[in-house]
Order: structure tokens, then C-alpha cells, then sequence
């Protein structure tokens, strides 16, 4: 009988997370894949650039009340797709999966590396009415379904990616900003116009600067905006000398690959996966936007010292191995379909190290 399979995609890290999963068991008959998302045109640029088929289910809103309309929308669009597709496990890391597993036989598993106190949404109308919340073992949980795991979700696509910048190569710095216009964003910033021109300024004496963001430029900071494909990211990250900003996702993702990563927003030192980066492995840095000059004067310093990178490379080593590959783990579980929870959620770290250490998914989605 064929095991049909639901990964709902709603941000761009929700597709690089997932991404190895679905394209493991694409080719594996006795499973069929299905993979949903909204109007988002960055993730069906990415789904495209790997021919992944998907289906749009719903629309992205900004605001609170737009917001809580898309959930309504997208739950009975959701309802529809999984009754009409007899779909058996949903994988997904936001809240509609969660309400539709409630009124069908699909099961849920949400992965959720984002704190309780920051995602209250979350915490009272998904993590309860899901099978299984994955999350990184440096987060403490108030469900009961949490399974506590020794990776991040960066580590399921970055996990064999460290920083080896190429010799003679230009010299650049990349700059990050982000919309703020989640619903764990609310009362929130990062970076203001004057201190994107101060930080602009600094980092023109250090090469070549590029900006990527979601939220609209300032007419003259046009010439500095990247215009490289979603799919060429990392690569592209991978060989910077520096990455600032006030996003989450891309400041941790250029820790892990090794990128000296600093972070200004008003969630600095507030979460535990950016903390645990920071504070154990020193691969990132982070600020609030009131320690602007503080931040000025480490990124001037960093730059100063050609040793980082070497240590922050053996940092990254360590983070390897102190860590799982997330996607192993999960394409692991998928296989196992009815996996032993109350086993699961009693694994050390090192339990969860050993039971993956000769798995190897099929070597077409190793890269």
C-alpha cells in the first residue's frame, strides 16, 4: 500500500529543511509525495529550480487579522487536499496542519525550532493537536509531544557545508534584512535606515557590499541589491567574509557554514538555537539595535583578523560533530512510519549520535 506524504512549505527555510526528504522518497515507489505552499514567489522559484511538484493552497497576508483570515482560508483548502489525496502524514512547521490532522486520519509531526515565549500561536493551536513536535535540544517545551533532538534545522541542508572562501577571489560583505511580518514578529525590529547608511559605510572599506531583502530599498541603495537565484544562496553566502543583518534564518545559516554572522535585531540574545550558536561555538554575534556601535566595532575588528575563519571553521567541525544531520534523522523516522515516541523522547544526545552514525539516505540527495 502506498504511504502518501504531505510536507507544507510556508517560509524559504521550510523548503530547504524539507527539501532532502521529499526528494529521497520521490524515488521510492511506495511512497507518493505531495507538497503544498502558498503565493510565496521565493519558494516556488525554489521548488521549481529542483522540479519539485507542488500545489498552491491559499494566500499570505500581512497584518494579524489577515493573517488569522489565510489560516481560515488555507484550513479548508488544507481540509479538501488532505481528504481528497488520502493523505496518511503531514510535515509541516506551521498551525494548519495541526487543525487539519484534528478532523482526518493524518498525523502531524511539526518541526519547530523557535521558542515557546516568542511563537504563542503556535503553542496553543498547534504543538497540541500534532503526533510529534521536533525541536532542537537546546529549546525547554510546555507540550508534552516535544522530541528533543541534537541538531538545528540548518544542519538539514548545510550539514556538509563549511566556509572556504576562494583564494584571490572579490572580497565581499552581504547584508540581510528582513519584513518583520510573521506573527512571532510582532513589537519587533531590527536595523534603521541610519544605521543601514553607517554599516553600509563601514563595510565599503572592506570590498564589495550586496544587500538581499524582503522589505523595500531605499532608491539609493538599489545598486547594492543582489539579484542572485534563491537556489544560488549558499553558495553564495558560503564565500563572504562577513554577513550582517537583522534575519534569523540567514545569520544562523552562515554560522553554521562558518561565515562570521552578526545579528541586530530586537530578538538578540532572546532564543535559544541563535544563543546556543553563539555562546557555545562562538559562530555568530548578536546585538540589539541599540548596541549599534558595539556592533560597528566587532565587525571592524573581525575584519581586522585574518585567524577567524580558521577557528571558526574548527568551530563548525565541532558543531558537526556534536550534532545530527537533521534530514537523516527525519528521512529515518518517515521510513520507521510509526516510530516509538515515548522511546524517542528518552534518547541523550549521544543515543541519538550513535543511532544515526551508519545511515545513509540514497545517495542522489547527498549533495
Amino acid at each position: 500500500m502506498t504511504k502518501r506524504i504531505l510536507f507544507d512549505l510556508g517560509h524559504p527555510g521550510h523548503f530547504h529543511l524539507f527539501k532532502k526528504a521529499i526528494k529521497h522518497f520521490q524515488l521510492h515507489s511506495e511512497y507518493r509525495v505531495f507538497v503544498t505552499t502558498r503565493d510565496i514567489p521565493i519558494i516556488i522559484q525554489l521548488l521549481e529550480s529542483e522540479n519539485i511538484e507542488y500545489h498552491i493552497l491559499g494566500t499570505k497576508r500581512k497584518g494579524l487579522l489577515g493573517k488569522l483570515w489565510s489560516v481560515v482560508e488555507t484550513d479548508v483548502a488544507m481540509l479538501y487536499f488532505v481528504l481528497k489525496n488520502n493523505i496518511a502524514l503531514g510535515l509541516h512547521c506551521g498551525i494548519v496542519l495541526s487543525h487539519i490532522a484534528i478532523f482526518t486520519k493524518m498525523r502531524s509531526w511539526i518541526f519547530d525550532d523557535d521558542d515557546d515565549e516568542v511563537e504563542p500561536l503556535m503553542v496553543r493551536f498547534s504543538h497540541p493537536f500534532s503526533e510529534a513536535v521536533f525541536t532542537p535540544n537546546c529549546i525547554l517545551r510546555k507540550t508534552r509531544n516535544a522530541v528533543y533532538y541534537p541538531g538545528t534545522h540548518e544542519l538539514s541542508y548545510l550539514y556538509g557545508s563549511i566556509s572556504h572562501p576562494k583564494q584571490g577571489a572579490e572580497k565581499y560583505s552581504i547584508i540581510r534584512l528582513v519584513a518583520f511580518n510573521g506573527h512571532h514578529d510582532i513589537g519587533h525590529g531590527g536595523l534603521s535606515n541610519e544605521q543601514m547608511h553607517l554599516l553600509v559605510e563601514q563595510l565599503e572599506h572592506f570590498g564589495k557590499v550586496y544587500i538581499t531583502s524582503e522589505r523595500p530599498l531605499q532608491q539609493s541603495w538599489e545598486k547594492y541589491r543582489t539579484h542572485i537565484h534563491p537556489s544560488q544562496m549558499h553558495e553564495f553566502m558560503k564565500n563572504a567574509q562577513i554577513i550582517v543583518g537583522d534575519s534569523q534564518t540567514m545569520i544562523s545559516e552562515a554560522a553554521t557554514m562558518g561565515v562570521p554572522a552578526f545579528k541586530c535585531n530586537s530578538f538578540a540574545g532572546n532564543l535559544a538555537v541563535p544563543n546556543m550558536l553563539e555562546q557555545k561555538y562562538r559562530l555568530c554575534f548578536s546585538y540589539q539595535p541599540e548596541q549599534f556601535d558595539e556592533l560597528l566595532d566587532a565587525i571592524s575588528k573581525l575584519l581586522n583578523d585574518q585567524k577567524t575563519l580558521s577557528i571558526m571553521g574548527d568551530e563548525c567541525l565541532r558543531l558537526r560533530e556534536d550534532k545530527l544531520d537533521t534530514s537523516k534523522m527525519m528521512i529515518h523516522l518517515i521510513t520507521t512510519w510509526k516510530p516509538d515516541f515515548i522511546k524517542l523522547k528518552e534518547l541523550k544526545s549521544e543515543d541519538w549520535l550513535s543511532l544515526y552514525s551508519n545511515f545513509e539516505p540514497c545517495r542522489e540527495i547527498s549533495q
